[in-house]
């Protein structure tokens, strides 16, 4: 369950429907159905993230990513873009919002992908070996972590510097007070 910045809360119920409470007017409104010609009793929301922007960003198992538009009033959600899972490359195992408006979005087939602020067409910037699950950035970098690498992506340049890790499996991606990232057992 998640909350936009306008207080409609999001969520997917055990039956794998993927709603919307608008709490203007207490009406659930069923998200996926607004993806054209999707049976929607059969999707679940697997990541959910708000922007800067007021559009939520929901990735939907065997669907893709739908970025709504969110009003501030009690009108209905909209779609505003869909990015397809087979384009993404899968299911989504990651999604992170950087500060700027960025979505980066890693797909099961290793691809990381980013979707610029107002944008409707994602890029892809590079595939990994495995999938990703985490991400963390600080001013300059995006950084991704799958189970044997960190990806570093220069946020204005796109710069690209990959780190693997031989004899160690990254388990999480944090970065301590020093901003010096560190896998779960602590050697990077």
């Amino acid at each position: 369950m998640s909350e936009d910045s306008n207080g409609h809360l999001w969520f997917t119920t055990y039956n794998f429907h993927v709603y919307r409470l608008n709490r203007y007017t207490e009406q659930f409104e069923d998200v996926v159905s607004l993806v054209g010609g999707v049976d929607s009793q059969h999707y679940r929301m697997t990541h959910c993230l708000h922007d800067g922007r007021g559009n939520t960003w929901v990735a939907i198992a065997g669907l893709g990513v739908a970025r709504f538009s969110d009003a501030d009033d009690a009108s209905p959600v909209r779609i505003d873009a869909f990015f397809d899972a087979p384009a993404l490359g899968g299911d989504v195992t990651a999604m992170y919002v950087d500060d700027g408006g960025d979505v980066w979005i890693a797909a099961a087939d290793g691809r990381l992908n980013r979707v610029d602020a107002g944008e409707r067409t994602a890029r892809t910037l590079c595939e990994t070996a495995s999938p990703a699950f985490s991400f963390t950035a600080d001013a300059e970098y995006v950084y991704c972590a799958t189970a044997d690498e960190v990806v570093r992506t220069g946020r204005r340049d796109g710069t690209l510097t990959r780190r693997r890790l031989a004899r160690h499996r990254v388990g999480d991606l944090r970065r301590d007070g020093n901003h010096a990232l560190q896998p779960r057992d602590g050697r990077l």
